[in-house]
């Protein structure tokens, strides 16, 4: 790779940058978001669980 291509590289990256980082931003809300979600899915289905072996 030639050093120029490395520079047009870099100016399409610092011309992208907003877009980029709204959407690494984005997309890590996102994940935080789904784990927080199915950790509390999988805490009510673990409750659920215990309640009917603590019946039968």
């Amino acid at each position: 790779m030639k050093f120029t291509d490395f520079e047009k590289l870099m100016h399409m990256i610092r011309d992208l940058w907003p877009l980029l980082s709204a959407f690494f931003v984005g997309s890590f809300i996102i994940c935080t978001i789904s784990s927080i979600a199915s950790y509390f899915i999988i805490l009510r289905l673990a409750g659920r669980y215990r309640k009917i072996h603590e019946v039968s």
